[in-house]
Order: structure tokens, then sequence, then C-alpha cells
């Protein structure tokens, strides 16, 4: 079943970080009329066409656009059914100027994958049957992933235990680039499988990670499983046995052409990261990779702990928020103290018997930013400290978003998990400078920000999430 959940995604990840903090300006704030969240339907802000917003409503064998204009008062819903109920809707993509809706179709004899192709006045400019097969006893269920340029899909489907089939479109030729069924070593292929991304190009990257134990330490190793039509399969190994990985993204770098991979690293205890490692594998020359090692400066740990400090070289419950790549190559991320508990509460109901249920507490804190030069020189490590408190509501109001500029990132985060709160952020530079400010107060406003869940529109304009009471609000930052 579909949950009802905003899945909205940052967008401009490889933008250069340089240049000071310097011309910072009030922000404008605007928000929508409310919209109520409805059951197996999965809502997404797709972005800004002919300066209107789009906001997708995807059910099972149907889609809506509804349309806001600059004030996000609400102007129309245009539909675009499917075929029919046994169609299945695998994913929307909305590139600069065209929308892509991607589903199979099931017929007595046949599985297609097609696509409707809209311009970004939502017409319909063609609709394309891109694949099919004969009809099996057991038909596949694919996913998509997509290229930065939103130009390659990269479909993929399960098959068997350790058994999968790949199939790369281009949107833009409306064509299949390559297809490719794969079958690996083991049965447990989840169990070591990281990550799967697709370039600009049409060159498939699937990472796995083997031997990730205490028992098996001096055979850890990444495993990098490359694609395309020219080259056909390629595989590479990068040895690790130095450490043990707790954590790791992987995020395609087009504009330098590589796959750039940043993780946690530990040695003895999966909660106490020693520090991170960085990975750059070319498209064109897989074998000429690099690993690099780096560890957790005293300054940085000291500011973490505070009086603390007795934790000794490591950081505690730390996770991978965001991996920004920029123009030149380097690398800015983002770290976050994460933490959960669940307690038992007791309750004595009116027959006098006792009552127990478990809740469950979020604690996310401190942030930890490091930048790493394109040559692997670590040019800052940074604490950004916030406490932010909630329980039983899954984290969705907690954590940041990072709203990326040509000069500056902005981190933004709730204050306090509760229903009126300020809207803090940190302005970091590209030589780690920071500068902590007030963006703005929801007091009285009956929101409920999930900042996490923002959407970057334009270098200075964002949209965030509102959800209350089952009912969603769009709230606009323009600065």
């Amino acid at each position: 079943m579909i949950r009802s959940i905003l899945l909205l995604n940052a967008i401009f990840g490889a933008l250069a970080l340089l240049g000071p903090n310097r011309g910072l300006f009030a922000q404008t704030v605007t928000i929508s009329s409310e919209i109520n969240i409805e059951d197996e339907v999965e809502y997404e802000v797709l972005g800004k066409f002919r300066r209107q917003l789009y906001l997708l409503e995807a059910g099972s064998s149907d889609v809506a656009f509804r349309i806001f204009d600059e004030n996000l008062a609400q102007q129309e819903t245009v539909f675009i059914p499917l075929e029919s109920k046994k169609s299945r809707l695998i994913r929307v993509i909305a590139s600069k100027d065209q929308i892509h809706v991607l589903y199979t179709i099931v017929s007595e004899d046949s599985l297609k994958i097609k696509a409707i192709h809209l311009d970004d006045a939502l017409n319909v400019i063609d609709t394309v049957t891109y694949w099919s097969q004969a009809k099996d006893i057991k038909l596949p269920y694919f996913k998509a992933d997509y290229s930065e340029d939103k130009s390659k899909v990269l479909l993929h489907a399960i098959k068997g235990p350790a058994k999968l089939l790949f199939i790369a479109l281009d949107l833009k030729d409306r064509s299949v680039l390559w297809e490719k069924e794969i079958n690996f070593e083991k049965a447990e292929f989840l169990d070591v499988f990281r990550k799967m991304l697709i370039s600009n190009q049409g060159q498939m990257f699937l990472t796995l990670e083997k031997s990730n134990t205490f028992s098996e330490k001096s055979e850890h190793s990444f495993e990098i499983l490359t694609m395309s039509k020219s080259r056909g399969l390629e595989t590479i190994s990068i040895p690790a046995p130095q450490f043990l990985s707790a954590d790791i993204q992987i995020k395609m770098d087009d504009l330098n052409g590589q796959m750039t991979a940043f993780g946690l690293g530990y040695t003895q205890d999966a909660r106490e990261i020693n520090g991170v490692f960085h990975i750059k594998v070319p498209f064109q020359y897989n074998d000429h990779y690099t690993l690099t090692n780096i560890p957790f400066d005293q300054e940085m740990l000291a500011d973490y702990y505070g009086k603390e400090l007795n934790k000794a070289n490591y950081l505690e419950d730390i996770k991978i928020h965001t991996l920004l790549i920029r123009q030149d190559g380097g690398i800015v991320f983002f770290l976050e103290q994460q933490r959960e508990m669940a307690r038992q509460s007791y309750q004595v109901r009116r027959d006098f018997y006792n009552g127990a249920r478990f809740s469950v507490d979020y604690y996310y804190d401190n942030l930890v930013s490091m930048g790493i030069s394109a040559g692997g020189e670590v040019e800052f490590q940074k604490v950004l400290h916030k406490k932010q408190y909630s329980h039983d509501d899954d984290a969705l109001f907690s954590s940041i978003f990072t709203m990326v500029t040509p000069r500056y990132v902005r981190i933004l985060f709730n204050d306090d998990i509760r229903n009126e709160s300020t809207v803090s952020e940190y302005l970091m530079n590209g030589k780690g400078s920071i500068e902590r400010k007030n963006v703005m107060s929801t007091e009285k406003q009956k929101l409920r920000l999930q900042i996490k869940n923002a959407t970057q529109l334009a270098y200075n304009e964002i949209v965030i999430p509102s959800i209350r009471n089952n009912k969603l609000k769009l709230v606009r930052v323009v600065y």
C-alpha cells in the first residue's frame, strides 16, 4: 500500500560553494490554503513551470497535477489517467520543460513499459512504448532512478533471489539505451547492495559492499559494476580492509566525470565513528579510483562534546544527512546526531487493569560539516549546534534542509518540535565560516513544518510542506 507521504527532494546538489556571506536580504513567506491528504496517494512538489507551481498527486492508476500561481492560490487540477486499472505507475519525472509519466501496463499476453510525455503546460506530446515482454507467471515490479539532468532513466526489477533486470531509457530520444540481466553471486544481494545510479550519458554505477563484518574485515571491499551501451558490463573492486563502514552516500558528479562516495568508518563499534572515507571513480577509467581516509580533528571533537571530551576520538550516534558536490570536484557534507529511544509507558484503564504501550523518543541534535578539496585535503571541520526532541512522530518535523546557492549553503531547521516554533538557519560559505539567523516564526499560523522534506525551486526559493491534522499546506520562502 502506498502511504500518503510527501516525497520531496532537493535539486541543486552540484553547485559551487564559493565566496563570502554577503547580499543577504529579508525573506518573504507565502502560505497556501489547506489540501486534504488522501490515503494511497503520494504528493510531490515537481517544481515551477511557466511561473506556476505544480504539485503531483499520484495514485496507483492515475495522476493529477494541482497548479498554483505565484501567490500559492490554486488555479486548477489537471488529471492524466493511465490506460486502465491494470496500469501501475512507476514514477513521474519532471525535467526543465517536460514531464514524463512512466508506467507499466499488463495485457492478455504481454507486459509493457510506457510513458506519457507532457509539455510544461501539461499537454500530451506523445505516448511511447519503450519495452515489452511476454506475460510471465510472476510479473516484475519496476523501480526507477534518473540522471542529474533527468534525461536518462534507470529501471530495475528483481527477477529472482540474486537476479536483477536493468533497463536504461533516453527520455530525449524516446529510446532504450541498453538492457541487461545480471546474476549476482549470493542470494543475499540486498544485504550487500548500497546504491545504483545513472549518469547523464546513460552509464550505470551499481555499488555493493562485501565482507563488512569483524570476522571478514581483512576482506572488506566495495565492488562497483558499471554498464554502458559502448563498453558493456565492467567490474571494479576497491579493497578497504583498514575500516568497516556504518553509513555511505553515493552520487554522480557528471560535471567532473566521476562517481563520488562518502561514508562513515569505524574499527570497533558501529556506534563509535572514528572518521570518514571518500571514494572517487572516473567514468572513463574505472581502475583509476581513489580512496581517502580522514580522521576527526580534536578541535572539532572538543566543540562537539564540550565538557564531555572523555569520549576520545570518535563521534557517537552520527548519520550522514547530506552530500554536496562542488563544481571543482570537492565535496561538502553534513552529519547529524540521531538517537531513538523506546520506552514503555503505563496507563490505568477504567476497569483497573494496567495497560502498557511503547513510546519512541527522537533526538536530532548537533551537526558536523566537513569540506574536502578535489585533491583530498580537509579544508574545514565544523560543529553546528542544535537540539531537537520529539516523540511518536517518526521525527517528521526534525532534522534539516540544505539550500544551496552559488555562494553559500543555508541549513534550515525547526528550533523546537511543537506546533508553534521558530525556523532558524545556519549560513555557511565555501571556507566553512558560519552564521546563525532566525528565518521566521510559525506562531498562530497552524503550521507543522516538515523542513527536511522541502524542495528547492531556485537559488533563493524553497517550498516547505506543513502537515497538521491530515491537512497539507505549502509554505514558500523567497530570500
